[in-house]
């Protein structure tokens, strides 16, 4: 499944954009991957990131795990599962901004 984002640029943005890409032998889509490659992957190091996991990451041992959890009063720690993504995973997902550009996604 390919997602899309509709990004609203002034005409003088689009054409620094456009005119970047142009320069560095790349389409607009492409700079703006790595855009926000370099954003993501910056980002966490300057701050504090909690970005909760796609509800599809999860297997099902660990969905029932946290039916268990939000269920219980008393929490068990075996029943415990980090909802967000760590730190590998979200330098993974920022990564693969950049595979984008190598997988030919369009």
């Amino acid at each position: 499944m390919q997602n899309a984002i509709n990004v609203r640029l002034s005409d003088k943005q689009f054409h620094f954009v456009k005119e970047f890409a142009k320069d560095k032998v790349r389409t607009p889509e492409q700079i703006l991957w790595l855009a926000l490659t370099e954003y993501f992957e910056s980002v966490r190091y300057r701050e504090e990131v909690c970005v909760y996991r796609d509800p599809a990451d999860f297997s099902e041992e660990e969905k029932e795990k946290m039916a268990r959890w939000d269920s219980s009063d008393e929490k068990k720690s075996e029943d415990y599962v980090q909802r967000t993504y760590d730190d590998k995973a979200i330098e993974e997902i920022a990564e693969s901004f950049a595979q984008n550009i190598l997988e030919g996604v369009q």
